[in-house]
């Protein structure tokens, strides 16, 4: 999925992550990037939700922004987090 424009961590952490229905799968926290060529990427987000943090793949993301952030995943499809060394 493109990005156009700048977007800043900041600007987005403790947003609502929607599936494609509206429904509210977490509050984005964090955002896993790792090395690529010649740039980053983003492999996954870290979500919350009832106190517990599950992994949302970038893959699944529909929608980017600022403004809305959606994924075709739905909650039964989130798996856990688990924080690796």
């Amino acid at each position: 999925m493109p990005i156009f424009g700048e977007l800043f961590l900041s600007e987005l952490l403790k947003k609502p992550i929607l599936d494609l229905k509206g429904d509210n799968l977490g509050t984005l926290r964090d955002i896993i990037i790792v090395k690529g060529e010649p740039l980053p990427v983003v492999k996954s987000l870290i979500v919350s939700r009832k106190k517990k943090k599950f992994l949302v793949p970038w893959e699944t993301m529909s929608i980017f922004n600022k403004r809305v952030m959606a994924s075709t995943l739905n909650t039964e499809e989130l798996a856990p987090y688990e924080p690796s060394d």
